[in-house]
């Protein structure tokens, strides 16, 4: 693994435990510097160096010091690398110093192939845990309040200790803060998401990522259309379904409208045993066929055919068919309507309907007949039953459906999206 990126470093100094030469790339500065070769960690800020404490030694790191990395236009320096460590998950991550001479101290930390770029900030958090905070009038929940300690430190870093420290994290993806304690410091940072593709781009010559393992702190959801045009969208779709509808309701014109009434014509009972009883069965004729003529427009016509009956406790039979009167063409149709009510020890209750309806569509241009007849129950009033014709009916089942499956992609995004958060918390430590 190279110890320095494409950047030449501006000086060196020797590590006084194993004698390798440590790149410094900005020397000014520098105050404590990490080993590659030991895992010491040296302070600078005598005029001897002196090992303050021994770490591990930093391995796999996907950036060394000197590479640079452009982001929001800004290309920082990489001057060195933490490998960090929540004690209680045996989680680990890396945090990477960046510079640039007029920016405030920055990392980028990278996770489970999560990548998060954080500066330095002024920002005040409060002195109690809250679960939610206000920043700049955005509310951020609380994700995260760990104990974290470095164990391996590579390069020139903006902090330099291997003791613990404690970390309060705040999300509202893409953004996050975080409020670290180390040593009696309180430092606080302001970042955000990154993602891979942007990483990628703002880099040259980094030909390896860690892959992506479940979903990032800050990482924003996944749509596959944002919430505030697929609203737009569903909306726009509802509203175009009930315009449509309003149309077709305006188009719907009764072309014909008649009455039938049912004859009753008992023949003689037939006696029958069913399960071992003995049952008196009546058989009732139809009534005399009625006629009735109506003309079309146009091809691929529909027709609705409503039958309506103040039936009560009984029940009427209507059959038929539609004659086209120029092709002799037959469509046959039959509806039962049925109305039943009474009391029982729940109370009052009713069973069935008034009326029925059927659509009959694909029609041919033309002249046509509609010849219905009727049949009731037994030992009943003949039953008077209202017939009407509708051409260009609202079929409202139609619109019905298709707003059903307008409301289907909506359905799908919000379960993905709550599965997405899920995920996320799934790594909260609250």
């Amino acid at each position: 693994m190279s110890q320095h990126g494409s950047v030449s470093p501006k000086s060196h100094v020797i590590c006084i435990k194993c004698a390798a030469s440590i790149p410094l790339y900005t020397p000014d500065l520098s105050e404590y510097v990490g080993c590659v070769k030991c895992g010491a960690l040296l302070d600078l800020t005598e005029p001897k160096p002196r090992v303050q404490a021994e770490g591990d030694v930093a391995t796999d790191a996907v950036f060394v010091p000197g590479d640079q990395i452009t982001l929001d236009g800004v290309t920082y320096l990489v001057l060195g690398v933490s490998v960090k460590r929540l004690y209680i998950h045996q989680v680990y991550w890396q945090e990477y110093a960046l510079y640039h001479p007029d920016q405030p101290a920055s990392t980028l930390s990278c996770s489970e192939g999560h990548w998060h770029f954080m500066q330095e900030t002024e920002f005040k958090f409060p002195e109690r845990n809250y679960a939610t905070i206000d920043i700049n009038g955005i509310p951020f929940k609380r994700f995260a309040n760990m104990t974290v300690d470095s164990i391996a430190q590579w390069g020139e870093l903006h902090t330099a200790s291997f003791k613990d420290a404690r970390y309060n994290e705040y999300i509202c993806p893409p953004y996050i803060a975080s409020k670290e304690e180390c040593e009696g410091v309180v430092t606080s940072y302001f970042g955000r998401y990154v993602s891979l593709q942007e990483l990628i781009a703002g880099t040259k010559d980094i030909h390896y990522f860690p892959k992506q393992k479940g979903v990032g702190a800050a990482q924003p959801v996944k749509e596959w259309i944002s919430t505030g045009p697929l609203s737009a969208l569903t909306v726009g779709f509802v509203g175009l379904m009930l315009l449509t509808g309003i149309l077709m309701w305006t188009r719907n014109t009764e072309i014909a409208r008649f009455n039938i009434t049912t004859q009753l014509q008992k023949s003689t009972p037939i006696t029958t045993t069913f399960l071992g009883d003995t049952m008196n069965v009546q058989t009732f004729s139809e009534d005399t066929l009625v006629k009735k003529s109506f003309h079309i427009d146009d091809n691929h016509t529909a027709v609705e055919l409503y039958f309506a009956s103040d039936v009560s406790n009984n029940w009427v039979f209507m059959s038929g068919y539609l004659l086209h009167e120029q092709t002799g063409e037959k469509v046959d149709f039959w509806k039962e309507i049925q109305f039943y009510k009474g009391t029982s020890s729940d109370g009052n209750w009713e069973e069935g309907q008034k009326w029925q309806r059927t659509v009959i569509s694909n029609l041919k241009e033309g002249d046509y007949s509609i010849v219905l007849s009727g049949e009731s129950g037994a030992g009943k009033n003949p039953q008077k039953v209202t017939t009407a014709v509708y051409v260009n009916p609202s079929l409202y089942s139609n619109l019905v459906t298709l707003m059903l499956i307008a409301l289907v992609y909506p359905i799908i995004n919000l379960i993905r999206k709550q599965t997405f958060e899920n995920q996320r918390w799934l790594n909260s430590d609250l």
